[in-house]
């Protein structure tokens, strides 16, 4: 039996479970969506594995009065999503998005738009993802561990994307971009979405580990960093060849995508250390691959490759 999905309204022009609202539904059934993937998957139950209640808050603030709320709040309650490990009455945990930005305006430095983040499925199994990071391996949240902790969350997060549109219920096809219903262009020559798995660089990311962030910003550069790992994902399913190293990979194909879905879930979620590094991380999913596919599979070859091409030993 699957856990309750509880999404509060905080506004106060809302009250709980009202179904006319927009970011009220997308939040829980894009939850609901990702509690079911996980399970069918991976036969996981919810967040801990026990069905512990699934919580989620949107329209924390007003996006109408944003200019009035001090940079810190609009950061975080209008432009971001996260999962508080400690909130609720309970301490188990709930998942935030964001209000969004109202109608005409836009981030200045990118041009894009930004609506309600519950609207984007693959940044509600993000977050969702970082509850199954927070009961499993525990990764601390600073430098490559806290990059992996991202990582891990943006792969998830676009599995769960390719996953709902195969099964029919959702029309629009996955891809590599994270936040691509959330991010949208506002002016000419703006993009859609934070990040891309695909091309790291496009976003100002890096694509290998010689190209990684080594400043304090970002708690060490776990949103940036998280794109080489991103990389590896990508390169061990669709293949092809890094802009850096040159390395080519030869990935498993979309047809077999579900392999490394179960390669990285298991490494993840079994094999890490809460300080790992990405060095532990290859060793993981290689160990992952191994139990899984075995030690010549092209499972295994695609994973290694990829995190070959990226730097990684």
């Amino acid at each position: 039996m699957a856990p309750s999905v509880q999404v509060l309204s905080v506004s106060l022009a809302m009250s709980d479970n009202t179904w006319t609202d927009g970011a009220n539904v997308d939040a829980h059934v894009y939850s609901g969506y990702t509690y079911d993937y996980y399970f069918k998957r991976f036969e996981r139950r919810g967040f801990d594995g026990n069905n512990r209640s699934i919580r989620g808050i949107v329209h924390p603030i007003n996006r109408s009065e944003f200019q009035n709320y001090p940079i810190e709040d609009v950061i975080d309650f209008l432009v971001n999503a996260f999962w508080c490990g400690g909130c609720g009455s309970d301490g188990n945990g709930m998942m935030l998005f964001g209000e969004g930005l109202p109608t005409g305006f836009f981030i200045a430095s990118t041009g894009q738009s930004v609506t309600w983040v519950a609207g984007a499925i693959d940044v509600v199994a993000h977050e969702f993802t970082h509850a199954v990071t927070g009961y499993s391996s525990g990764l601390i949240y600073l430098r490559e561990s806290g990059a992996l902790n991202e990582a891990f969350s943006d792969i998830m997060g676009t599995s769960v994307e390719f996953w709902v549109n195969s099964t029919g219920a959702r029309s629009k096809a996955g891809n590599y971009i994270i936040g691509e219903d959330w991010f949208t262009p506002n002016r000419p020559g703006s993009v859609a979405g934070i990040r891309s798995m695909s091309n790291p660089t496009s976003f100002g990311d890096p694509d290998h580990y010689s190209r990684r962030y080594t400043g304090t910003e970002d708690n060490g550069g776990v949103h940036i960093n998280s794109g080489i790992v991103n990389h590896v994902f990508y390169l061990a399913i669709e293949g092809g060849t890094n802009r850096t190293s040159g390395l080519a990979v030869t990935g498993v194909g979309g047809a077999n995508r579900e392999q490394m879905e179960r390669v990285f879930y298991r490494a993840f979620t079994q094999f890490l250390p809460a300080n790992a590094t990405f060095s532990i991380a290859r060793q993981a999913t290689l160990r992952a691959a191994t139990d899984l596919y075995g030690g010549t599979s092209p499972a295994f070859r695609a994973v290694e490759q990829a995190w070959t091409a990226v730097g990684v030993q």
